[in-house]
């Protein structure tokens, strides 16, 4: 009976362990370049757009980004996030990103530009 309560306490151990290993390995895609570790999460666009009240809004990793009167923005909804994280991004002009698409975002650094990804 004593060896039964040893055990728990490994068995508790190595499952914790697969699970945050699960979490510091996860990527999106087929290629590394979309690493939790490196700051890419999944998310959702809910709204596109230009002018002041994108502006406003943007994530504090991009407050440093030069914004023109031309400046497009989106605001993505993070996937999984509890309680619902919404960050606003500059995009580019020549980008044809839509609301409800599913996109790879870098919460660390605004340069790397938001990317489509499927769902």
């Amino acid at each position: 009976m004593n060896s039964k309560l040893n055990i728990l306490p490994i068995a508790g151990a190595i499952l914790s362990l697969t699970f945050v290993s699960g979490c510091t390995t996860q990527k999106y895609g087929s290629s590394e370049k979309f690493s939790w570790n490196e700051g890419w999460r999944s998310g959702t666009v809910t709204a596109i757009g230009q002018g002041n009240i994108y502006a406003n809004k943007l994530a504090k990793h991009c407050k440093n980004q030069i914004a023109t009167s031309s400046t497009r923005y989106a605001t993505v909804l993070l996937k999984n996030s509890k309680p619902p994280i919404w960050l606003t991004v500059p995009v580019g002009l020549d980008f044809s990103l839509e609301e409800n698409d599913s996109v790879v975002i870098n919460i660390f650094d605004c340069a790397k530009q938001i990317e489509r990804h499927s769902k």
